[in-house]
């Protein structure tokens, strides 16, 4: 049986995972998870019938594997290719990760009540096969809103901009002058480079969302603040990216 991943295509949880198995010349077929409508199909496809289940997901393996985390580690034992988790750099990698995962969270309540009121984004965000087919924003809207109902985290948008601030000022201060954070390149860059999409949206060559998307993903209090931070993941992108989710 083939391996299938399963996520989003705009989300840096998924372009993490995708990363990882490009990375380690591992073959997928990629399927793009519908928010919401697609949560049925989500928990055939992995098995996982009670509890909580989220994309990206990789199934087709011995056992289902439901988190980008995860699936970068699995990556990095099968597949071939330099390693990106250096033994001696184990405990490193997993707390940048956290980092990132923290600076998604916030990122995800701002950006998501931001598509939810912006009818153009919603539309963007539609699967070409939708877009034509009446009320099919209106769902993308529901969807949305299913998100930020099930993700929810405490605070507003006040303090998760504070939350990305004081996690990007620590990047900063590892990275220094340094091109990578522990020195060489490993998952510890991969999950804060996805992460800087918090601030701003890459290159559409990388992430292919429309115009009214960017904005909406894009904090233009912060895009100033960390010009360095977006430069620095335009070279990690350019030197390790290779449209790893087309």
């Amino acid at each position: 049986m083939s391996l299938e991943l399963i996520g989003i295509g705009y989300s840096p949880w998924t372009q993490k995972a995708r990363w990882a198995l490009d990375h380690h010349r591992i073959e997928y077929k990629y399927s793009e998870h519908l928010i919401m409508v697609g949560m049925p199909l989500l928990k055939m496809k992995t098995g996982r019938w009670l509890g909580s289940v989220t994309v990206p997901s990789l199934v087709g393996g011995e056992r289902p594997l439901l988190d980008s985390f995860a699936i970068a580690r699995w990556a990095d034992k099968q597949g071939s290719g330099t390693t990106l988790f250096p033994a001696e750099h184990t405990d490193a990698i997993e707390l940048w990760n956290t980092k990132s995962d923290i600076l998604l969270d916030a990122a995800r309540m701002i950006t998501t009540r931001a598509l939810a009121e912006n009818t153009a984004a919603l539309a963007e965000a539609l699967p070409f096969y939708l877009k034509p087919v009446p009320g099919s924003v209106a769902v993308a809207k529901q969807a949305a809103l299913y998100v930020i109902r099930n993700y929810a985290i405490p605070g507003s948008e006040r303090t998760w901009i504070e939350t990305l601030r004081k996690g990007f000022l620590e990047l900063r201060e590892a990275l220094g002058n340094q091109e990578y954070l522990l020195g060489e390149f490993t998952f510890a860059d991969v999950a804060m480079a996805a992460s800087i999409q918090a601030i701003q949206p890459p290159d559409p060559q990388y992430i292919p969302l429309g115009p009214a998307s960017q904005r909406c993903w894009t904090r233009p209090e912060l895009v100033a603040e960390f010009a360095d931070l977006l430069h620095w993941r335009t070279q990690i992108l350019e030197k390790h990216g290779h449209a790893f989710w087309d």
